[in-house]
């Protein structure tokens, strides 16, 4: 594969065609002449100005067995591991909406959960055979295609037969409106710490804090701020069990904050006291209510008042109750400690560590790589723990569960990836016993 197809520092398009036309298209209305072309079995990659890749495939879901599917949807990967942006093709003349529906559906299915996750967008192609406007259009076709506009964050774009010159600074203000903006959701129980969790995020006194048994916020706070480039975007919301409310209204209040999309939903939970189980239930309420699906790849629990924990947290977790144990289950053991004694080093740690937890996050593209290789107990651990600063790779008996972390350190910005090295049998050494 050619040098350019694995450039850092372009942004790299994914094209993943519903229904045609593809990327001729494309190349069309962006008026620019390719200056290179490869074609390798169903895709096609077009480096245009050398600035970018657009990567166009044949839709995997017209192969009919799951297997073959997902064999091509790994050449994809491979072709193009990390892109910025998949364009999600849909033509607007015909429209088959319960297909084009279906179809995404599949292509959910036969990716990884978290693969179009702040990378999608809907590319609405032959809009020149529009008999309505654009407007119109959006608005009939909204209820149809909302499973789709509400994966994409409502990002879309227009193009028709006819030139389109800004096409490319379109795609590349959605990849920059990527990169910069980080949404935390903040949900828990009153007096577990919600809104100092949000101001130790912003680095500000952005909500009220205030002491008693009635939640002092009744409606949804956002507040925003500016970290390292990145717009942070943080909504605290009042404890629904609290608010007397009946379970319809509770519920209504409680699927509402899907309209803020978070990446990260910070579950804050006290540290000093033991977990109940009416706090369980009030987050299986929210759980059943947002989904199963929409929660866990979010969530992320906050352990709050962590300078009054005497023990360690670590050793602490593995004695912890089924109840809190079922949480952090959920959240596949994704935590962070909050601290009314943290400074703001540590604050902008926590802000990192939360970039992290989101997939797809766009770091700045001129980040240092590092791979540590290494058998088991070579001591990577402790070596990538050193390079970024934190305790984020733990030791165990087995490759640990993270095996890469990105953070900045003295303004410049790394990442550290683990990877075990184990022998092949045939290369182990034989032993004779004799």
């Amino acid at each position: 594969m050619s040098d350019a197809v694995c450039h850092p520092h372009k942004p790299r398009l994914q094209h993943f065609t519903l229904a045609p036309p593809g990327l001729k298209v494309v190349q069309a209305n962006v008026n620019i002449k390719c200056s290179s072309q490869q074609r390798t079995g169903f895709e096609t990659i077009v480096q245009i100005s050398r600035k970018q890749e657009v990567i166009e495939q044949t839709g995997a879901h017209e192969f009919k067995d799951d297997a073959t599917a997902r064999k091509e949807i790994r050449k994809w990967v491979k072709m193009c591991p990390d892109p910025h942006l998949i364009l999600l093709t849909i033509r607007c003349v015909p429209l088959d909406l319960g297909a084009d529906v279906l179809r995404f559906r599949r292509f959910k299915h036969l990716c990884e959960a978290e693969f179009t996750r702040r990378r999608l967008a809907m590319l609405f192609t032959c809009e020149d055979k529009l008999k309505e406007s654009v407007e119109d259009f959006k608005k009939r076709t909204h209820s149809g295609l909302e499973e789709i506009w509400r994966e994409a964050d409502t990002r879309h774009l227009f193009i028709g037969a006819r030139e389109q010159e800004t096409l490319l600074h379109q795609v590349f203000q959605i990849c920059d409106d990527l990169k910069r903006e980080l949404k935390v959701l903040i949900i828990g129980k009153t007096g577990n710490g919600k809104s100092s969790v949000g101001n130790s995020i912003l680095n500000t006194d952005a909500f009220p804090v205030t002491r008693g048994l009635v939640s002092s916020a009744q409606t949804d706070l956002e507040r925003t701020a500016q970290k390292f480039g990145v717009t942070i975007k943080v909504t605290d919301t009042p404890d629904v069990s609290n608010l007397r409310l009946d379970k319809e209204e509770a519920n209504e209040r409680i699927i509402k904050w899907k309209s803020h999309d978070p990446d990260v939903i910070l579950l804050a939970i006290r540290c000093d006291l033991r977990y109940t189980a009416e706090e369980y239930q009030i987050y299986e309420q929210i759980k059943k209510v947002l989904g199963e699906e929409y929660v866990k790849p979010r969530l992320t629990v906050a352990f709050t008042f962590g300078d009054r924990q005497d023990t360690d947290i670590e050793e602490e977790l593995k004695i912890v109750c089924k109840e809190l144990k079922a949480v952090l289950e959920d959240a596949e053991g994704r935590y962070i400690v909050f601290s009314s004694q943290d400074k703001d080093e540590d604050k902008k740690r926590q802000v990192i560590h939360l970039m992290n937890l989101v997939p797809n996050f766009q770091f700045p593209s001129d980040l240092k790589r590092i791979l540590l290789l290494g058998s088991t107990a070579s001591g990577k651990i402790s070596g990538g723990n050193a390079l970024v600063r934190r305790k984020v790779f733990k030791a165990g008996t087995t490759m640990p569960k993270k095996t890469s972390y990105i953070t900045e350190v003295d303004g410049m910005w790394l990442q550290v990836k683990l990877f075990n090295l184990r022998p092949h049998p045939d290369t182990l050494p034989r032993c004779s016993l004799s």
